[in-house]
């Protein structure tokens, strides 16, 4: 069973609810009105998703460790 630990919980102006999902190592989207949940997949491979916050553009930042080091990391949903 894969290990599921949520991190960084924020919702956007829309309403949606955003957070990171260590197990999945991806960004995920909430959407309350059609109760649905999309996955951003890293591209990189991490050891934690920690820090979520949304930029007053829309622009979602995140931390994360990897293998040999760390980093932010933003997208654009």
């Amino acid at each position: 069973m894969e290990q599921c630990t949520l991190y960084g919980v924020v919702v956007a102006q829309g309403g949606d609810v955003w957070f990171a999902n260590n197990g999945a190592n991806a960004l995920v989207r909430y959407t309350p009105g059609t109760a649905t949940y999309t996955f951003f997949k890293l591209s990189t491979t991490s050891a934690g998703l920690y820090g979520l916050t949304l930029a007053p553009a829309g622009a979602l930042w995140f931390t994360a460790s990897g293998s040999s080091t760390n980093y932010v990391g933003a997208m654009s949903p």
